[in-house]
């Protein structure tokens, strides 16, 4: 039988894994830089993934509750350690057994969130998106930002249980439906994956007239794509949306050329008038293009990204690359 805590320990000691696959005919795998890596293991055999499996279970802080909630995928979160939460994603049915486990890191120290979103925090009411690509760090990005705010109380509306924080600053409870909200009186609510359900959109849109400060994390790769994901076309959403959409903070993360980790990028997006009557007019594809590929071309002539990752993601997020004055830097990356 597999000894899990060791694997993950040895894993974990690795700080640029993201995430670890465990299934059936593979060897365990893990996605490090964004680049998927077998280990030098044997094979998980159908036993080994059901031991894993049954192993995983309990360690799930609410067992029953999330096994009733999917008979073929359970999800649950816990820490592992002091520095790893773990969110893990069970697969058990007839097609192939096996678990996908996302690591994420506690320590948020290192993080560089724009101070211009902490500023906005104190006084305002209206939505604020935190958006990015799938594995972009959102999650661990939340994490920091609900540790910072100070002197508020905060409502996290998360299914998922992963946003777990202990603060000394602010109030913080939780809760999974909706008709709790108003009775918490809370001055931020927090919807954490905001566009894994409609439904989540829909609540967020309409404690927005309330007078709320509402925070939701989602995956987008543009500040267009950000801004659709939000768009429900009923009723007044519209104009609701639109006059109550804040910024929104976009984040990619990158390797860095020196290989000690990877680093969160921000581009801080206020949206003025001109921006807010292209979401009511329904008219997404006028939106403006982010900053963030200047960020990224200062950072890899500065010598702090790697170039080939910053080129990668500058193509992921549709600028077709770097900067042509940056490509003289790739040859340094080669040695």
């Amino acid at each position: 039988m597999m000894d899990l805590n060791k694997l993950f320990s040895t894993i974990l000691l690795n700080k640029n894994v993201s995430d670890i696959y465990l299934f059936e005919n593979s060897p365990p795998t893990i996605r490090e830089f964004n680049e998927i890596i077998f280990l030098q293991m044997p094979n998980l055999s159908t036993l080994d993934i059901k031991d894993i499996i049954t192993t995983l279970l309990e360690k799930d802080p609410s067992k029953k509750e999330s096994n009733e909630i999917d008979q073929e995928t359970k999800n649950f979160t816990f820490d592992f350690d002091a520095n790893n939460r773990l969110r893990v994603h069970i697969y058990d049915n007839t097609n192939q057994n096996g678990v996908i486990i996302h690591i994420l890191k506690l320590n948020t120290t290192l993080l560089n969130v724009p101070e211009s979103f902490y500023k906005i925090i104190e006084k305002a009411i209206g939505l604020m998106l935190i958006a990015g690509p799938i594995n972009s760090g959102k999650t661990t990005t939340a994490l920091h930002i609900l540790n910072q705010i100070q002197n508020k109380n905060i409502l996290i509306f998360n299914k998922k249980h992963e946003l777990r924080v202990k603060s000394d600053k602010s109030l913080i409870s939780y809760c999974n439906t909706a008709s709790e909200i108003k009775k918490r009186s809370p001055d931020i609510i927090f919807f954490h994956d905001i566009d894994d359900d409609e439904g989540l959109v829909k609540t967020a849109i309409n404690y927005l007239q309330d007078g709320f400060l509402v925070i939701a994390s989602l995956s987008a790769s543009s500040l267009k794509n950000a801004v659709a994901k939000m768009v429900i076309h009923e009723d007044n959403a519209l104009r609701v949306l639109s006059e109550h959409i804040i910024a929104v903070m976009f984040q990619i993360l990158i390797k860095k050329k020196d290989c000690s980790g990877s680093l969160a990028v921000y581009d801080f997006f206020p949206l003025n008038n001109a921006i807010k009557n292209c979401i009511i007019n329904t008219d997404i594809k006028q939106l403006p293009n982010l900053n963030i590929n200047s960020t990224i071309n200062d950072l890899v002539k500065k010598e702090i990204l790697d170039y080939t990752a910053a080129d990668k993601a500058l193509i992921k997020l549709g600028y077709g690359g770097l900067d042509s004055n940056v490509h003289h830097l790739k040859l340094d990356d080669a040695f």
